[in-house]
C-alpha cells in the first residue's frame, strides 16, 4: 500500500495475518502537508481480500471529535473492531449452492447441539441452520472438528430472533473457513439460550 506515492506497506500476506474470512485491521503512520491524501495499492499480488474501510485520523488535534455511534445502532467504530459478532455469512463468500448438500439431524447433548456429518470430496463447505428462536438474539459459538479432534473453525455467530409462530424459521450459514479432506466432522453449538431453540437439520454443501 502507498500513502501520497510512498509505499508504507510491503508484502502484505492477509491470509498468513488473519487466514479464511477474517477481519485483518492495520494502522500506519504518515506525515501529509498536503489538502489531500492519496492512498493508493500499486501492486497486487492476488485478488480475494476486500477493503471494508480506511479511517483517517489526525494526531494532536484540538477539536473535539465526533461522539461515538451508540452500540444498538451500527457497531462500527474502530474502538468496536475485534468485537464484531459474525451474524451471517454473506452468499457472496458461500460456495456455491449444489444438488448434492446433505441434510443431518442435530442432538441435543448437555445444553449443547452437536451435528456429525461425512464429506467425499476435498473442498470449503457450507452450513447453514434453519432455526427457531422467538426469544431474543442469541450470540452462540460453533466449533467444527474432524475425526481426530483438529479444529477446523471456531468462531462466534448470532441467531437473530424469529417470529413467535413455531413454523417460522430464519437461515443462517457459514463455511468451514478452510478445506476440509474427505471424511468425518463433528459440529458442536454452545451458548445461553440454546436450550430454548429448535433447530432443523443441518444442510452441508
Amino acid at each position: 500500500m502507498a500513502v501520497n506515492d510512498s509505499i508504507v506497506i510491503h508484502d502484505l500476506d492477509i491470509w498468513a495475518q488473519a487466514h479464511y474470512g477474517k477481519p485483518y485491521k492495520r494502522v500506519v503512520e504518515v506525515e501529509n502537508h498536503d489538502e489531500e491524501i492519496c492512498i493508493d495499492f500499486p501492486k497486487v499480488k492476488a485478488g480475494q481480500a476486500t477493503i471494508s474501510a480506511i479511517a483517517i485520523a489526525r494526531q494532536g488535534q484540538k477539536e473535539k471529535p465526533a461522539p461515538p455511534t451508540p452500540k444498538t445502532t451500527h457497531p462500527t467504530m474502530w474502538s468496536d473492531f475485534n468485537s464484531d459478532i459474525l451474524v451471517k455469512t454473506p452468499d457472496s463468500l458461500l460456495p456455491p449452492k449444489s444438488n448434492t448438500s446433505l441434510e443431518v439431524e442435530g442432538k441435543k447433548v448437555r445444553g449443547h447441539m452437536e451435528w456429525d456429518f461425512n464429506v467425499g470430496v476435498a473442498k470449503v463447505y457450507a452450513l447453514r441452520w434453519k432455526y427457531y428462536n422467538p426469544e431474543m438474539p442469541r450470540r452462540l459459538r460453533v466449533r467444527i472438528t474432524d475425526a481426530n479432534g483438529v479444529v477446523y473453525k471456531e468462531d462466534d455467530i448470532t441467531f437473530l430472533q424469529t417470529q413467535q409462530k413455531a413454523t417460522k424459521r430464519k437461515t443462517t450459514s457459514i463455511t468451514t473457513g478452510s478445506q476440509v479432506n474427505a471424511g468425518q466432522y463433528h459440529v458442536v453449538l454452545t451458548g445461553e439460550g440454546i436450550d430454548k431453540m429448535l433447530f432443523d437439520a443441518l444442510c452441508v454443501e
